[in-house]
């Protein structure tokens, strides 16, 4: 990911041709792609021990072009693009200094995410380095529509999730459980891999994990304590 442009508009050189038709600047609708703001593929380290799979990032006009825009969160961006393993929240939108520290946007998501964990006393210092996020597609956009050709900035995502489950990670799935184990076949009968029950509204919690999976995950939770 370290080959993405440094500047608008941020694409892997391979996508381009592919990406032409799905732009904001060629197609204004809600499933353009916002190019003009830096993609996020991945958050988190690369080795945490729980992986979570989304579909693609989403986009706020009143809160992504005001905060991700920034140097200070292009810098960070490009950090987590680089694995940067002295990060103090590796998972950066939990970072209480995101986007001006205004709890909105991309931390507010998260929260809302792991409301649980945090009401049960899980700090997010703990949480920013046990989970590593994972888009289907790294492009932003309102809502999501699905192509069947596949990206090459889409590889890495894959490749960092076959990592995972060779060491064994806790994979949960928050969208398209589907798309998710046609793309990474290893996927497929691993026994630490599992779908919320609600991928419209994900919430990582005994309710939409069952109680065995929602043990799972606060035992990994734990060893980082």
């Amino acid at each position: 990911m370290a080959r993405i442009a440094h500047a608008a508009p941020y694409v892997l050189p391979e996508d381009e041709a592919s990406l032409d038709v799905y732009s904001k600047a060629a197609n204004p609708s809600d499933t353009a792609y916002h190019l003009d703001l830096p993609p996020l593929p991945f958050q988190g380290r690369a080795d945490a021990p729980i992986v979570l799979l989304g579909l693609n990032p989403g986009y706020s006009e009143a809160n992504d072009e005001i905060w991700h825009k920034t140097p200070e969160f292009l810098e960070i961006n490009q950090r987590n693009y680089r694995h940067d393993s002295t990060a103090e929240y590796p998972l950066f939108f939990l970072d209480p200094n995101i986007e001006g520290g205004s709890l909105n946007g991309g931390q507010n998501w998260w929260h809302r995410r792991l409301k649980p964990l945090r009401k049960a006393g899980y700090d997010d210092k703990l949480l920013a380095r046990a989970f590593l996020s994972v888009q289907y597609v790294p492009y932003r956009s309102k809502s999501y529509k699905h192509n069947r050709k596949a990206l090459e900035s889409q590889k890495y995502g894959f490749d960092l999730v076959r990592q995972a489950v060779k060491r064994g990670a806790l994979i949960i799935g928050l969208r398209s459980a589907k798309l998710w184990k046609e793309a990474v076949k290893e996927l497929e009968g691993y026994e630490r891999f599992c779908q919320l029950t609600n991928p419209r509204y994900p919430v990582l919690s005994e309710k939409q994990l069952g109680a065995e999976k929602y043990k799972e995950l606060l035992d990994e939770l734990n060893k980082l304590r």
